[in-house]
């Protein structure tokens, strides 16, 4: 069983470009997996929201979709940013779904697969 890990960014451009990300992921990924998020995801949705505009409504539309669905929101200790750990948790048992050029940049460094958002309508799965 393999972790998808969902970052901020993804989260809010799939709400942004209309996409299906549970149907997407079954297509691309021909493994076992379940999708998880990080606690300090949801902190960063609650921070876009409260800027207002349209990429708070984006947002907001993220976590309606999150906490409706079962996803496992995984807790965090510390103070570190969460690229850091996406980047630390990168490996064998999670893929990084992003759409930050800096954490795909170091994924892709790290020689991890990376899940990505493609012609704003469907995800793809980057092997590095």
């Amino acid at each position: 069983m393999r972790y998808i890990l969902l970052d901020t960014s993804f989260l809010v451009s799939c709400a942004e470009f209309k996409i299906d990300f549970f149907s997407e992921l079954k297509r691309i990924c021909n493994f076992n997996f379940e999708i998880a998020i990080l606690d300090k995801v949801l902190e960063e949705i609650d921070k876009i929201i409260n800027r207002g505009k349209k990429e708070g409504k984006m947002a907001r539309l993220a976590k309606t979709i999150l906490l409706t669905k079962r996803i496992t929101i995984l807790p965090t200790t510390g103070r570190k940013s969460v690229d850091k750990i996406l980047l630390e948790k990168a490996g064998d048992k999670y893929i990084v779904a992003t759409q930050d050029a800096g954490l795909k940049r170091l994924l892709k460094k790290k020689k991890q697969p990376v899940i990505m958002i493609r012609q704003k309508k469907h995800l793809a799965l980057v092997k590095a």
